[in-house]
């Protein structure tokens, strides 16, 4: 079975995604949907074209949110 993880957001937040990911061991290939990320696989818009793909995907975007310093 397809056991590929789709990371909606390669910022700050999809790169932690990305660790927890890899430190469960569990999915062989991760991959990102980013508008700026050079590395991604798609853009966010793409998200339905990928969707028979990926047996799963997370949203991982940091808009909005007002981090404490």
């Amino acid at each position: 079975m397809n056991q590929r993880l789709l990371i909606l957001g390669a910022g700050r937040c999809g790169q932690m995604a990305r660790e927890i990911a890899e430190a469960m061991g569990r999915f062989p290939q991760i991959d990102f949907l980013d508008d700026q990320a050079s590395g991604a696989v798609g853009k966010l818009l793409d998200y339905e074209r990928f969707s028979t793909e990926y047996a799963y995907a997370i949203p991982a975007m940091e808009s909005g949110i007002q981090w404490l310093k």
